[in-house]
């Protein structure tokens, strides 16, 4: 019976354990003495995320884990043991934190338990502590950073804590200050006390579960800040009696004193737009609808209707700033499409518009607002402000029409002083050059003013009559291809002398081989003499610079100047008619103000833009472009306005220079005429031009070379048939006619080869810089025939009066054979015949053949024989070795007796370097003759080792002239230059000798 009692109580406590082990909300398995997992339950299977079949029969011992494996290690020891770790659950792919306990149960007789382990899954527990953990650490950070104080207050004491920062925001220390409740009020502003003690009493009391107040607070240093207190009841007694409390307490002193500003500052603009001669108004959206928030006082004397009307309505944004019974209807639809697009752009809305008021009366107002928008770019007001402008619409049409009249007035008055400003400056120029006689230098003077004046008056005139044609759109444009480069060099050659006297340097940085343009030559010229002009008015010093740029099919050029700049308010109007943009009121800077405005228009004519860029103080740059010149300029000349292409056959512009000759080779040697005296080369780019000369010229029996361009021109002087007289247009494309003449200039004299200057243009400036470069006189396009033929005949027969001048200067060198040479050589040959009748006869025989080579006529020829002229200088040099035993002469003669050269060259420099170097020396010395040739040409050297000179002084006496002591190198230097277009090379030191040699170019070999 006991045994039974005993049984059932078995089966009783193993279905109790059955049932706790099944439905237990832990995790429970079984690991027997060898370390394997007997039995778990399906809490276990659920936890590790898989079946319990999948965990019955684990190793525990035999897993990664060491902590773990020690643990059911020891409660096989006997030991109860816990572990906490992580694991992987095997179907869920994420991690669980885990605790298991681990009990010891039946042992063996080794004394090793069996081990009931009790798994729990604390992953939710583990998250909310880390939660709480990160959460008091933010909580912590914030208070740190926040800048704010923080208080705790225990209600019923009075006690309070306070965190550091709370007190470091007055300056206290802790020690320094009572912060408790009763001693709290003894540090607030006594305007502020009365009200923090009632909000405090009320908190303390429960009245209030929130506390919220702004006060002023007593620093340490004895001022006052404004601090935000804000404060939260959390805990209460048994009774619901306030406990305990916390707060916060900042320093709001800035932004309380940004507030009392901006009150202030809204005070003032209230009283400011009252007094305002206008009206300002606001529109804001709120609650779905616009509505007027706010109307100046001035609405009523504006519009005539009383704010209160107006700020009354609500309705939408059209209706409330553009009101119908306001705004006409022609210009209400315009108006409100404008403040649309400012609303979409966020631009400034300006604008000028009638509007009708109260009694039916039409006024013209100026109106700008603005738009206010929020944080996400909606649009939430409108601000603006409205003025009457009345007075000035009428005073603006009064001027239009005032300005039409004063136009018309300067175009008729400037056409009747266009005749006689001519005739003034006729008379006063032909005065100047003694029509009325001779004139005394002040006369002179006074008359190069009037003439100066008259000049600038008829600019004045001319830039007078083109703004009116630009008006009135009568301005007619003749396109052509037209070479930048040398306009550009024409434009710094008439100024340059302007640009010296204020040590401004002028640079043209185009590229010679720039592309052509289509452009008005003359009006091309206006545009950049107006710009130049302009850069050198109001630069002091530095530089002014032309650069060119190609963009697309246009050109662009920039004229950079490094003077006083533009201030950036005047930019705008600087291209207005009538402006000066410069920053002294000074005359100097001052001018008509219509070289810009016209310079603009012209640009704007030929189809590009002018624009311009300044820096106070740096200097400025404009910039204009223009068409290039394509062979098929359609799209270009689509693009130019009406008044450019009137005048202008476009199909003609696509050719650049045509070729007027089929073979310019044979022109150069064969020049058209009737083999006259006389040749004349012509230079033009424009063959009508070319033809209409030769067809004039060859009337008159004058041989004529043409050619279209400086370079070739440059090609026919170089060779044998050197041209009598030049015509040079000035305006050519890569070198220009003033360029050309420069080049002339460097070989031969104005005597030599004299040039006219073919030109378009009449100003003072012109034909300065052509006498500069060496012009001998101006021909004017379009020219008339007998003027042409009396111009080309004086200077042709100038010329050759000149050249039989010329022809004497050999008679001039062989009069410097003086008598004491004669003499000298003479009592030399007499005292050999007494001693060696030999020697005398030979010495007899040199003079014979020196006196008949120095005064033979063949001297007067261009070239002799390099034979005649050495036996010439033989003959001397024996003479005055009979003289002078210590003098020594050698020769090195490399060359045939094909060479020609000029005569009593070679002779005339032994003779120098006899008489001038050896000859001073006590002890004598030797003079050496060289002519030896390499590919370029034959190289005459002639030196000496005599006394020397100082070689700048020998090279200025010699380029001086015919004159002094060394005329006969003189005369040799001349004739050089006038040959080969190089004189003498000279080198001397003073002690050392002296080397003087010249260059016969091979083409010069007969």
């Amino acid at each position: 019976m006991e045994e039974q009692a005993k049984i059932e109580h078995l089966e009783d406590a193993l279905q109790k354990y059955r049932l706790i082990f099944q439905h237990a909300p832990l995790g429970i398995y079984h690991v027997d003495m060898q370390g394997f997992i007997t039995d778990c339950n399906k809490q276990l299977a659920e936890i590790m995320g898989t079946e319990p079949s999948a965990i019955i029969g684990i190793n525990v011992l035999a897993l990664e884990d060491q902590a773990y494996m020690d643990a059911v290690q020891d409660a096989m020891a006997g030991n109860l043991s816990v572990y906490e770790g992580t694991y992987e659950s095997i179907l869920g792919g994420k991690n669980i934190c885990l605790r298991a306990l681990f009990a010891p149960a039946e042992k063996n007789s080794q004394g090793t338990h069996e081990v009931v382990a009790i798994l729990e899954d604390v992953t939710e527990a583990k998250e909310a502590e880390e939660k709480l953990r990160k959460s008091e650490e933010r909580r912590q950070i914030a208070l740190e950073n926040s800048g704010d104080g923080v208080w705790d207050w225990h209600i019923p004491s009075g006690e309070t804590h306070v965190t550091e920062n709370w007190l470091e925001i007055l300056g206290y220390q802790q020690e320094e200050i009572d912060y408790k409740i009763k001693g709290f009020n003894a540090y607030v502003h006594p305007e502020d006390r009365a009200a923090v003690v009632t909000q405090l009493e009320a908190f303390s009391r429960g009245q209030v579960e929130r506390l919220n107040m702004l006060f002023r607070m007593r620093c340490k240093n004895g001022a006052y800040k404004w601090f935000s207190t804000i404060g939260k009841m959390v805990e209460w007694t048994g009774l619901k009696e306030p406990l305990r409390a916390i707060g916060t307490h900042r320093d709001v002193t800035e932004q309380q004193q940004m507030v009392e500003a901006l009150s202030e500052s809204e005070r003032s603009k209230s009283v400011l737009l009252s007094n305002l001669p206008g009206m300002a108004y606001r529109c804001e959206y709120k609650d779905h609808q616009w509505e007027m928030t706010y109307i100046s006082e001035g609405c009523y004397d504006l519009t005539g209707y009383h704010p209160e009307k107006l700020r009354l309505n609500s309705s939408s944004l059209k209706t409330l700033i553009l009101p119908e019974n306001m705004i006409h209807p022609d210009y209400r639809e315009a108006l409100w499409e404008k403040w649309l697009q400012m609303m979409r752009e966020e631009h400034v809305f300006r604008s000028e518009y009638p509007i009708i008021t109260a009694n039916q009366q039409i006024r013209w107002v100026w109106e700008q607002g603005r738009i206010l928008t929020d944080d996400l770019g909606r649009v939430k007001a409108l601000e603006c402000f409205v003025t009457d402008i009345t007075e000035r619409k009428a005073a603006e049409e009064k001027n239009r029409q005032l300005d039409q009249l004063k136009d018309e007035f300067l175009a008729n008055t400037s056409h009747e002083l266009r005749t006689p400003l001519n005739g003034i400056i006729t008379i006063v120029e032909s005065l100047i050059k003694g029509i009325g006689g001779p004139l005394s230098p002040e006369q002179e003077k006074n008359l190069q003013l009037v003439r100066i004046s008259a000049r600038r008056l008829s600019a004045l005139v001319n830039d007078i009559l083109d703004f009116s044609r630009i008006k009135h759109h009568d301005l007619r444009l003749h396109l052509r291809p037209v070479d930048l480069y040398s306009q550009v060099e024409i434009i710094i050659e008439l100024l340059k002398n302007q640009a010296s006297m204020k040590h401004i340097v002028l640079l043209n940085k185009m590229q010679k081989e720039s592309p052509m343009v289509l452009a008005d030559e003359n009006r091309l010229s206006q545009i950049l003499f107006n710009l130049v002009g302009n850069a050198l008015r109001y630069t002091q010093e530095g530089t002014v610079a032309i650069t060119g740029k190609v963009k697309e099919d246009m050109m662009t050029v920039t004229v950079t100047d490094t003077g006083i700049g533009i201030p950036e308010d005047r930019l705008d109007s600087l291209f207005e008619y009538y402006e000066q943009a410069g920053l002294s009121p000074e005359r100097e800077y001052m001018g008509t103000g219509l070289g810009l405005p016209i310079s603009r228009k012209l640009v704007e004519l030929h189809g590009g833009k002018l624009e311009v860029s300044s820096i106070v103080g740096q200097g400025s740059a404009f910039t204009f472009s223009l068409p290039l010149m394509k062979s098929v300029p359609d799209e270009t000349w689509e693009r130019l306005p009406d008044e450019a292409k009137s005048d202008t056959d476009h199909t003609d512009q696509s050719m650049t220079v045509p070729v007027l000759f089929d073979n310019e080779e044979l022109l150069m040697s064969h020049p058209t005429g009737k083999s006259g005296e006389f040749t004349v080369m012509v230079v033009d780019d424009e063959p009508v031009n070319i033809q209409s000369l030769m067809n004039v010229l060859s009337l008159k029996g004058i041989n004529v070379v043409p050619a279209s361009n400086g370079e070739q021109a440059l090609k026919i002087l170089k060779g044998s048939a050197r041209p009598d007289l030049c015509i040079i247009d000035i305006m050519m494309p890569k070198m220009n006619g003033f360029e050309l003449c420069k080049q002339i200039r460097k070989r031969f004299t104005g005597f030599e080869v004299p040039v006219i200057f073919l030109t378009a243009r009449y100003g003072e400036d012109d034909i300065r810089a052509g006498f500069a470069a060496g012009g001998n006189d101006f021909l004017h396009k379009p020219f008339e025939e007998a003027e042409l033929i009396a111009r080309v005949e004086t200077l042709l027969n100038l010329k050759k009066s000149v050249e039989k001048a010329m022809a004497t200067e050999i008679a001039f060198l062989q009069a410097q054979i003086k008598p004491h040479f004669l003499y000298n050589a003479l009592n030399t040959i007499a005292a050999y015949c007494e001693t060696e009748s030999e020697k005398a006869g030979e010495l007899i025989l040199s003079l014979s053949t020196y006196l008949r080579g120095s005064l033979s006529f063949e001297n007067l020829q261009d070239t002799i024989s390099l034979a005649q002229e050495l036996g010439l200088t033989k003959a001397y040099a024996e003479i005055e070795k009979a003289r002078f035993p210590n003098l020594k002469i050698e020769y090195n003669i490399e060359v045939d007796d094909q060479l020609t050269l000029p005569p009593l060259t070679i002779q005339p420099l032994v003779e120098n370097a006899i008489r001038h170097g050896v000859c001073k020396k006590k002890t004598g010395g030797t003079v050496r003759v060289h002519v030896t040739t390499n590919p370029e040409g034959t190289v005459i050297l002639v030196e000496d080792d005599g006394v020397g000179t100082e070689v700048e002084k020998l090279k200025k006496s010699i380029n001086q002239g015919m004159c002094g002591k060394h005329v006969g190198l003189c005369n040799i230097q001349n004739r050089l230059n006038r040959m080969y277009g190089k004189g003498l090379e000279v080198e001397s030191e003073p002690g050392q000798g002296t080397r003087m040699k010249f260059f016969i170019p091979s083409e010069h070999r007969s």
